[in-house]
């Protein structure tokens, strides 16, 4: 019988490997402290905890050893170029889609929502829950109108998790912090079906590891090499 407990290890050390490495915070060859993994492992700490990324490094640092200095931290994000940002961000959301598409685990059809368009559609409407309401609801009945309204938000996920605080006005950070938690989140949901697939030979209902122990063991896998 497979171990779950090492598997998950493993899996989070085989996903840090991959994925880290595809960050660039423009660093020195030499560098060891500020390393593209340390600071990574920062933000990963921050996103998980909720906590303002100065704060959340600090932390860290109380727990790990060769943890950079929130400064530190803070000099590499100030770097980053929204361009830049774009392309490394599109690159992981590529490689995700790619390992899922090559092992055929999204290939049944979904309903997809498009929040605002131009184009002409006359078939099922989606609606947020902003049009949660008994006249639009009758009002689209009386049109024989088939639609789907989002009633109540979703259980277990708020709508900034995975996502590091802060009060930056640099327009760069917080898309990076933005993108990163979309990222972290679709991350831990391929982790979640390996996991199921390993221990259970089939995708999993819920999720088998959270988010938050998802992270730990981001953070205290081996280096990425980075």
């Amino acid at each position: 019988m497979l171990n779950r407990s090492a598997v998950e290890k493993r899996a989070c050390q085989v996903f840090k490997k991959k994925f880290y490495p595809m960050f660039d915070f423009k660093q020195g060859d030499n560098v060891t402290i500020g390393s593209t993994g340390n600071i990574l492992d920062c933000i990963v700490h921050a996103a998980i905890t909720e906590d303002f990324i100065e704060n959340g490094t600090e932390v860290l640092r109380s727990r790990k050893r060769g943890v950079p200095a929130p400064r530190t931290v803070r000099y590499h994000l100030e770097k980053l170029v929204i361009d830049d940002i774009l392309s490394q961000f599109n690159g992981i959301s590529e490689e995700l889609y790619r390992i899922a598409k090559k092992r055929r685990w999204f290939v049944n059809k979904v309903d997809l929502s498009i929040d605002i368009h131009d184009w002409m559609y006359f078939r099922r409407v989606y609606l947020d829950r902003g049009f949660y309401a008994v006249p639009i609801v009758r009002m689209l009945k009386r049109l024989s109108v088939h639609f789907i309204i989002q009633a109540q938000k979703s259980i277990g996920i708020k709508k900034d998790a995975f996502r590091p605080k802060t009060t930056s006005k640099n327009y760069a950070i917080r898309l990076f912090f933005f993108l990163f938690s979309v990222s972290f989140y679709n991350l831990w949901v391929l982790v979640n079906i390996v996991l199921g697939l390993v221990l259970n030979g089939r995708l999993p209902e819920k999720p088998l590891i959270t988010a938050k122990m998802f992270g730990n063991l981001l953070i205290t896998a081996y280096d990425s090499g980075g």
